[in-house]
């Protein structure tokens, strides 16, 4: 029994070619599919264009910022409080800036959706600061505030 025509004709790298692009189309569709369902917390981060609700405080008081303002003085301590429009908070950080300095680089410590972390007073030198809320290399939220030395 022979093969038919079309199937003597065709050549071995068009069967590798054909075998290898149904590969491909399988893999994008089922890629597809997998991805809408993993890792939903991060992607709702990331395409979201409001994530996160901070501010600049000198205390947390019952879970919640207070003393907001954007002027301190020195020597004193600075908490940055973030409140996340997601319940599953991932791994996010807290970036503080002096100027165009990096003064601290310190993992949030995360209360449900809340995240807060704090400077010590002895690093809080007067000048122009800013808090940068930051996940996986994106700017979540961003803070700015001015630091000024003590009247004496």
């Amino acid at each position: 029994m022979n093969a038919p025509t079309f199937f003597r004709q065709i050549r071995k790298t068009s069967i590798f070619f054909l075998v290898l692009f149904l590969a491909f189309l399988i893999h994008r569709i089922v890629h597809l599919f997998v991805e809408n369902s993993a890792d939903s917390v991060s992607t709702l981060l990331l395409q979201t264009p409001r994530q996160a609700e901070s501010v600049i405080c000198h205390n947390i008081v019952g879970g919640a910022a207070f003393g907001i303002d954007s002027l301190f003085e020195e020597y004193t301590r600075v908490y940055f409080y973030s409140q996340l429009l997601v319940d599953s908070v991932p791994s996010v950080e807290h970036r503080w800036f002096c100027g165009k300095d990096t003064m601290l680089i310190v993992p949030c410590s995360c209360n449900g959706n809340v995240c807060t972390s704090s400077i010590a007073p002895e690093r809080l030198k007067a000048g122009e600061w800013s808090v940068d809320l930051v996940f996986e290399k994106k700017i979540l939220d961003s803070r700015q505030f001015l630091v000024t030395a003590p009247d004496l």
